[in-house]
């Protein structure tokens, strides 16, 4: 995040990412943004415990019920954060609040699923993805992504150049697994690679001991061309 941001957190939960950024000294406006009441009361709760709303309690979290970015005046954040859901129901959060921010707006998103096709949303909605992050905790890996939205021409452009990989194999990688990643040479996706790659060949060797016909036809074909896209992803290692 930006140091001195107004930050919105959408899905704010019981607020503990609106605390943290307070408490670090990373923003002093932060708006916590849920769809549930229950959560918000929780989170106020927790602001109070921590001491980070300041003399009125919301002078620097801003608590609101809200689906997705519907609350938020256009403009009204600097940074948009929208962590801990399925990659579907932030595209519908980013879709549908698409007025609500701009090509200065800096976006973090952490998808919990449906990475791949995610991806290739951002791609296509025209999104630059300016950095990727992931992390392992207690087994579960982490994804985070920061973006924005293409303002200019130049932006377009190499939009264009990643939409024009003719390697299918190659864009498919990039897509599930994050060219930025691929690149660092990230070592905690190094690990979640080693990690696909073990459960494709158990996978592949167990359908492959079924009877052939056709569903197991392509499902064989299908775990093919995710090997191929694992070791793509870990020559990059090499």
């Amino acid at each position: 995040i930006h140091k001195g941001n107004t930050v919105a957190d959408i899905g704010t939960d019981h607020g503990y990412l609106p605390i943290y950024i307070i408490k670090q000294h990373i923003s002093g406006h932060v708006i916590g943004m849920d769809l549930r009441k229950g959560p918000l009361d929780k989170a106020r709760q927790n602001i109070k415990l921590y001491n980070a709303g300041g003399n009125t309690g919301e002078d620097y979290v801003e608590l609101r019920l809200s689906d997705g970015l519907d609350k938020l005046k256009p403009h009204e954040a600097d940074t948009i954060t929208i962590c801990g859901m399925g990659g579907k129901l932030i595209q519908r959060i980013l879709i549908n609040g698409r007025d609500k921010f701009d090509s200065d707006t800096q976006i973090i998103v952490s998808p919990q699923s449906e990475l791949e096709e995610f991806r290739q949303f951002l791609d296509n909605e025209g999104y630059i993805t300016d950095a990727e992050y992931m992390l392992m905790e207690e087994g579960q890996y982490y994804l985070i992504i920061e973006c924005h939205i293409a303002g200019n021409l130049s932006d377009n452009a190499v939009l264009q150049k990643n939409n024009n990989l003719c390697d299918i194999i190659k864009k498919k990688t990039y897509y599930r697994f994050g060219k930025e990643l691929l690149n660092a040479q990230d070592r905690c996706l190094y690990e979640y690679l080693k990690r696909e790659q073990k459960i494709n060949k158990n996978v592949y060797d167990t359908v492959n001991s079924l009877e052939a016909n056709e569903g197991v036809r392509q499902r064989l074909l299908q775990l093919e061309e995710d090997k191929k896209c694992i070791e793509y992803a870990l020559s990059f290692y090499q």
